[in-house]
């Protein structure tokens, strides 16, 4: 790698904003970032409606769920006097000035989705949409995709069923019974945004929570059977609910890139052939930034950004 190296980076929020950032710390001038939004940020970004920004799955009262003095990357704190849990609006205010403080924002084409990346064996290098580079970072993210357990899918229940993706504000199931499913942070949160707002709330998970407020009902378990009136659990008990909100986390999702380039795990919580989940074994000059999901994201990207830098800054053709 060198100066003129040319680099694309797959996506404007954290991961490919500290990658970039990397990069021209190298000395490198030739960085594209491909934003599909008209807007920096990626999952920061918040909209009324999710059908106008299919990455974000910000709802309106989310906070931080991790300090801002842990949260931040290692070069850049947060301004002075911010919420130890702030708002999503601080975080992509961060992101922003980030980029700003980084001189990023020359480099980002938004409105400029990836739709195609294949390797080219006779040049060794990459094509992007109908553009060459030498070297590719993956950083869309993987809060797009909802994954929905089968069970979910065309059954009887005669309420409606939604994933958190989707939820943005606790008013729009006042007066709803709602079961949520899945008692990750997601599940957790959304479901005391929504105490004294909805008629009733329920949170079904494989184990106990403690510490939630009493009138949260808490049941153990998973869904065995869909019924017109709620569900049935594993441990047999009927939860009846008119609105179920799945918290049922994310798919990966790379439909620009070449079929034959990747594959997962059994898992499906890992990207395969990847070095510590970053390099591409096979396609050296090809990296992933944030794949792994149970982490605090933005110094460990900057992390695997460092670690990608390093390396390309040794990696020869």
């Amino acid at each position: 790698m060198n100066r003129l190296s040319r680099v694309a980076v797959v996506g404007a929020g954290a991961g490919g904003l500290c990658t970039a950032s990397r990069f021209k710390q190298l000395g490198v001038e030739k960085i594209k970032i491909f934003e599909s939004a008209s807007r920096l940020g990626g999952t920061w970004r918040y909209v009324d409606d999710p059908k106008d920004d299919p990455c974000s799955s910000m709802y309106k009262n989310l906070l931080t769920n991790l300090p801002t003095k842990v949260m931040n990357f290692p070069d850049f704190p947060f301004p002075k006097n911010t919420d130890a849990f702030p708002s999503h609006t601080v975080i992509l205010k961060y992101l922003e000035e980030y980029a700003r403080r980084q001189n990023l924002n020359e480099s980002i084409n938004f409105d400029n989705p990836v739709e195609t990346c294949s390797f080219d064996e006779s040049t060794k290098s990459w094509k992007v949409n109908d553009e060459n580079f030498d070297f590719v970072v993956v950083a869309n993210g993987h809060y797009t995709k909802p994954s929905v357990p089968e069970i979910f899918q065309n059954s009887v229940f005669e309420g409606e069923i939604m994933h958190t993706h989707y939820y943005r504000k606790a008013e729009s199931l006042a007066g709803k019974n709602v079961l949520v499913i899945g008692q990750g942070p997601s599940g957790q949160d959304i479901s005391l945004d929504l105490l004294g707002i909805a008629n009733s709330v329920a949170l079904l998970g494989r184990s106990e929570i403690k510490g939630t407020p009493d009138s949260l009902r808490k049941f153990i378990g998973w869904a065995k059977e869909m019924k017109a009136n709620g569900i049935f659990t594993n441990n047999n008990e009927l939860i009846e609910c008119d609105y179920i909100l799945l918290a049922s986390g994310y798919c990966f999702d790379f439909p620009f890139l070449d079929k034959n380039l990747i594959e997962y795990s059994a898992c499906k919580k890992k990207i395969q052939p990847l070095y510590k989940q970053i390099v591409h074994s096979r396609y050296p000059s090809l990296a992933f930034i944030g794949i792994p999901c149970t982490i605090v994201p933005f110094p460990l990207m900057d992390c695997q950004g460092f670690f990608q830098t390093a390396y390309s800054s040794a990696y020869v053709f």
